[in-house]
């Protein structure tokens, strides 16, 4: 799995071996000690050679309950279809 480390809103990243069908997804390790965060989903257009790909969040910072990580789709794509 790919790591990716978010302390602020983003779009997040598509690693350059998201089509390989070795990587199974992306682990977000999201600090949201500074305030709220949203994590924009790539396009699905971004992994065309895959059906479905994982991405994990973990709350490193612990404050998720506080300042809430949201996870939002792109554009017209939808989440667990």
């Amino acid at each position: 799995m790919f790591v990716q480390k978010i302390t602020t809103s983003t779009t997040l990243a598509v690693p350059e071996s998201a089509n390989d069908a070795s990587v199974q997804g992306i682990i977000c390790e999201v600090d949201s000690s500074a305030g709220a965060v949203t994590i924009t989903l790539p396009a699905i257009s971004a992994f065309p050679g895959l059906p479905r790909f994982q991405i994990n969040v973990i709350d490193v910072g612990g404050v998720a309950a506080t300042n809430n990580i949201t996870v939002a789709c792109n554009a017209a794509d939808l989440i667990n279809n």
